[in-house]
């Protein structure tokens, strides 16, 4: 299966990620791409309260990648702590950010506290799991 590399990257970015041009100017961190890399890093929360995340992923910005094959869609969802379908909804969009939230909590991935601190709702899921 392919997937659009561009609707792939916008949806993700309205589920918290950012490309790294695009983080909060208060937000330090360390270029972990390479020249030719597109990074997009999980943030909770918006504007001067937003906190950078561990979870990332790397994506090629040549212009000649308009689609995603599945080994480097694979890849992907290994990186931001999901199964390829999981990726899929969270591309597609019928997982929402609130969910896959709830999905890094369970997985140990991100600490339950700092979640729950910007995003209020994911606790309603975390207690229905």
């Amino acid at each position: 299966m392919k997937f659009d590399r561009r609707k792939l990257l916008a949806n993700i970015c309205k589920k918290g990620f950012r490309s790294e041009s695009n983080l909060p100017p208060h937000i330090k961190h360390v270029k972990r791409g390479r020249q030719d890399h597109l990074v997009h890093h999980l943030l909770l929360g918006e504007g001067e309260d937003a906190v950078l995340t561990r979870v990332s992923t790397f994506t090629s910005h040549t212009k000649k990648m308009k689609t995603l094959g599945d080994d480097l869609f694979r890849k992907m969802a290994r990186q931001v702590g999901l199964t390829s379908g999981q990726f899929a909804d969270l591309a597609n969009c019928p997982l929402s950010q609130s969910a896959y939230l709830a999905i890094l909590v369970q997985s140990g991935t991100l600490d339950r506290e700092l979640v729950v601190g910007h995003h209020p709702e994911v606790a309603e899921l975390l207690e229905d799991s």
